[in-house]
């Protein structure tokens, strides 16, 4: 329990507050502040001894202060709790607070819910069981997050060893074998005689050779002669040609020939019978003739094709390719190759070609006369027909060597060699596995593995434990909450309260229902056409459904008994029909809590909480003003406050408007307290002391003819004229209202309509 406030120094506007005179707390205190006087300086000041936080002082230092902040509070037994050097020399009393902080930590900031609100609002819901319960499962989380990370350390020292193409789980689960070592000497034995059968499956066999055969007609077609070719025709013709033929003439003659009809020239026109050149030309140009030629060309061709150079090449690639082949199969079978090198045959065939081309040149250029065979020719067809033979000695040994290489890959392919490397890698991770440092980390990382496996399965345990917890928890909540709602007169209910686990974070949420129609909460993000609770309630709805949250709170609280509660302004943003409902919780919290502690702007209100609980129960104090920007707390009689509301404030606007005396905002907010107690005095069965005066020109406005309040309309139109000004610098009008600039010469003219107002009705 708090029992006094001795001082709190340099902390936001209590600069200098000290305590004057008997100012010891009660169960129930209540403590009077207009606004900006230090209410929710003094709430943090509580939230800092109720936690031990010290950033909720330290925050608000006052500015411009050269000294740090200091507070000094007693609490229980008159037990001294100080603030100082940044910290708290001592725990205070277990508190619970309503105020901004609390709205915009648990149920919405602004006009919109987001999901740390959710969070917060589920450990709202759920009481401190439910959060011991919350707290269980995160702690797991963390738990299960470092037990992660032991895992994944613990494996990785253990895939540093892993053999490639093994999986982790299957090298874990890899049976030691006593006899490993042995069993790997002979599997790589066994690979050693295998090894090699890949290469020979293979392995090509040994390319078979050969060298074309010399044309058999060579000798016949060099020695024949035609018959019906006379060699003076052809004599005559050569001449002719040479004397008179340019180049490529013989060809355009007998092409020619085919033109002429044996009587006139085809070119001339002159007769050409009995001329013996023409004779000539068609002895020479015969049928048979012709195809002796070609038969030549012909043979001239093959003996290039035969002998010339790209066969040599080819010959000697084959030859090139058996020399490695040979080397290779050597190894595994008999290879016996007569020897025969590409050199002696590449001389061989190429002195023949050479003789061969020559006799065949002469023949081409006397194709009547015969060629006979001289010396050379015979010695080089003699060398070449030897080698062919040295040739067919060589590639009948390459068809015996390639039975036997046949043999050897049918022999090798029996092996698997596949399989036996299969098997040695395996050998040889059961020999790694069961090494000591290797099973010393598998080991290690089974050990990791089980206590995280160990872990899951607890936090599945707690997590059950929690949502069976909640469900129970949340249904009588929402219950509660919608019962508090119909009390305060909210034109609403919420619905559809539920627990989820979002990010691993557990958070709640619901349903806004109007109407019986349930509206999601939103956030953000939302679009403006879509309904949604930023807006679908008013301001004071929010404000009245985060009272109804916060007292649900404290009525299901097995502790607050033990608690102190703190109010700071609870009616801010409500509407003032709902001040009867809120002064009752606050009594009814009076009765059950440790402490209550109601700070508010409204005298009225706290004159009302005073009324409604037994005589000597509650305390009322205040902050007053120290110098132009401080404040201190004093001791207040809120019953004189009240009473003397009005001819304080007829007085406060008097005096500005004959004797300029008084701060005008001051001044200006002292405008609608005058005219609501003038009223109120004026009409008191007919406006309520919980009713202002945009109630009261409602009630004005509808009221029956013939009526008492009837006779009011007569200052309808002022009242609502002197409300639209005034209600502008009020506390619950908005944000900017301080920085609003305040006309004199406007504000002496609604001062003057307003005394006019309670001077005249």
């Amino acid at each position: 329990m708090i029992k006094k406030i001795v001082a709190i120094r340099n902390v936001g506007r209590l600069e200098k507050c000290n305590a004057q005179g008997d100012l010891t707390f009660r169960k129930l205190t209540l403590i009077f502040a207009e606004n900006g006087r230090g209410k929710t300086t003094l709430t943090d000041v509580f939230r800092s001894l109720s936690t031990g936080n010290a950033e909720y002082i330290l925050g608000r230092k006052t500015l411009g202060s050269a000294f740090p902040p200091y507070a000094l509070v007693l609490i229980d037994d008159n037990k001294a709790v100080t603030f100082k050097d940044g910290a708290w020399d001592g725990a205070g009393p277990r508190l619970s607070i309503y105020d901004s902080t609390f709205i915009h930590e648990n149920v919405y900031a602004g006009d919109h819910i987001d999901h740390e609100h959710k969070k917060n609002l589920y450990r709202v819901i759920v009481g401190e069981a439910g959060v011991s319960l919350a707290r269980k499962v995160d702690e797991y989380d963390g738990r299960i997050r470092d037990a992660n990370k032991e895992v994944t350390a613990k494996a990785a020292v253990v895939r540093a060893s892993l053999p490639a193409g093994i999986k982790l789980e299957t090298f874990l689960a890899l049976q030691a074998d006593p006899d490993v070592t042995t069993k790997i000497a002979t599997k790589q034995a066994e690979i050693a005689a295998l090894d090699k059968a890949e290469e020979i499956k293979d392995k090509t066999s040994i390319a078979s050779v050969a060298v074309a055969q010399f044309p058999a007609n060579f000798e016949t077609l060099l020695a024949k002669v035609l018959e019906d070719v006379s060699k003076d025709a052809e004599t005559a013709v050569k001449k002719h040609l040479a004397t008179h033929a340019k180049p490529g003439g013989e060809g355009w003659v007998a092409q020619g020939l085919h033109y002429a009809n044996g009587k006139d020239c085809p070119f001339c026109g002159q007769p050409t019978e009995g001329v013996d050149l023409i004779a000539d030309y068609q002895k020479y140009f015969s049928q048979s003739y012709a195809a002796f030629k070609k038969e030549l060309a012909a043979l001239q061709q093959c003996i290039e094709n035969a002998l010339g150079e790209t066969a040599l090449l080819g010959l000697q690639k084959t030859l090139s390719d058996n020399a490695a082949l040979v080397s290779f199969w050597s190894q595994f079978v008999e290879v016996d190759l007569s020897e025969l090198t590409f050199t002696e045959l590449q001389t061989v065939v190429g002195n023949l070609r050479t003789v061969a081309l020559a006799r065949l040149k002469t023949k081409l250029a006397s194709p009547l006369d015969p060629v006979t065979a001289d010396e050379a020719f015979g010695k080089a067809l003699t060398d070449f027909q030897a080698a062919a033979t040295r040739v067919q000695g060589y590639a009948s040994a390459v068809t015996a060597a390639n039975v036997s290489i046949t043999a050897k890959k049918k022999e090798t392919e029996a092996g698997n060699l596949a399989k036996a490397k299969t098997d040695l890698v395996e050998l040889q991770a059961v020999q790694k596995r069961y090494g000591p440092s290797v099973d010393a980390a598998c080991s290690a990382y089974s050990a990791a593995l089980g206590a995280k496996t160990a872990l899951d399965r607890e936090k599945a345990a707690a997590k059950t434990d929690l949502d069976n917890y909640s469900d129970t928890v949340v249904a009588q909540y929402e219950k509660r909450i919608n019962k508090l709602l119909q009390m305060f007169g909210a034109g609403f209910r919420i619905g559809e309260t539920k627990t989820r686990y979002i990010g691993g974070s557990v958070s709640s949420t619901f349903h806004i229902v109007i109407n019986n129609v349930p509206v999601a909460l939103g956030d953000a993000d939302t679009p403006a056409a879509q309904a949604c609770f930023k807006n679908t309630l008013s301001a004071g709805d929010r404000s009245t459904l985060a009272l109804a949250f916060f007292i649900a709170q404290l009525e299901s609280d097995p502790k607050l008994a033990d608690t102190v509660v703190v109010f700071d302004d609870p009616l801010t943003s409500q509407d003032r029909s709902r001040r009867l409902q809120t002064k009752q919780e606050v009594c009814r919290l009076a009765g059950t809590a440790r402490q209550v502690i109601v700070m508010s702007h409204d005298p009225g209100f706290l004159k009302l909480i005073q009324d409604s609980v037994p005589s000597g129960m509650a305390r009322t104090l205040q902050f007053v003003r120290l110098g132009e920007k401080n404040s201190t707390i004093g001791e207040c009689d809120i019953d004189d406050i009240v009473r003397g509301d009005y001819s304080d404030n007829y007085n406060i606007l008097h005096k500005y408007l004959y004797n300029n005396d008084g701060p005008p905002r001051l001044v200006v907010r002292s405008i609608r307290p005058l005219l609501e107690a003038y009223m109120r005095v004026k009409l008191p069965r007919d406006f309520k002391p919980n009713e202002w005066l945009g109630d009261m020109i409602g009630k004005i406005r509808d009221s029956a003819v013939g009526s008492q309040l009837d006779e009011a309309k007569a200052i309808l139109g002022e009242l609502e004229v002197i409300n639209g000004y005034s209600k502008r610098y009020h506390h619950d009008e908005g944000a900017g209202v301080e920085a609003d600039p305040i006309d004199d010469g406007e504000l002496q003219s609604f001062i003057r309509r307003t005394l006019d107002v309670v001077g005249g009705f």
